[in-house]
């Protein structure tokens, strides 16, 4: 697990609205050499939804294949449907990153509790029993909130 503090980092674009990869290589770099223990590529300040799955893949890629160490990444992998978060989500673990953080399914308004739980339940299901998931609770960012009885529910059968 990582301890100390884990970063967002800026996704910067070209005038042409690409990807920067290098500049945010060299901000990735800059923020671990500065004091941060980790990063979380595509997290809030990340333009996460700017920037499509394939490219999110590419991203974290290049920062491993750039020399950022992978067990120090926790990218953002939260989508509004399960295949997609999964996909991320897998590809980013086996990278070796220390674990994905995914939000609610934001899109939808008045998910209750139990509709909440069937969709961690199925995004779990689809990536894997070796997930490492940090559950986004940021409710004024993400719409919807995750309540503490849901993150590890005792009678819910999740792992403790």
């Amino acid at each position: 697990m990582i301890k100390g503090l884990i970063a967002p980092i800026l996704s910067p674009f070209n005038d042409d609205l690409s990807f920067n990869q290098d500049m945010y290589n060299t901000l990735a770099a800059e923020l671990l050499q500065t004091g941060c223990s980790g990063l979380a590529p595509f997290g809030t300040t990340g333009e996460a939804l700017s920037v499509g799955i394939d490219e999110r893949i590419a991203a974290v890629k290049a920062l491993v294949d750039g020399g950022i160490d992978p067990s120090l990444m926790i990218p953002g992998t939260g989508l509004s449907d399960v295949a997609d978060s999964a996909r991320l989500s897998r590809a980013c673990l086996d990278m070796g990153c220390a674990g994905v953080m995914t939000l609610p399914p934001f899109y939808f308004k008045a998910v209750n509790e139990e509709g909440l739980y069937q969709y961690f339940v199925a995004l779990l299901e689809a990536v894997g029993p070796d997930a490492r998931f940090y559950l986004y609770h940021i409710p004024p960012i993400a719409v919807l909130g995750i309540p503490v009885a849901l993150a590890r529910p005792p009678d819910r059968g999740f792992p403790a």
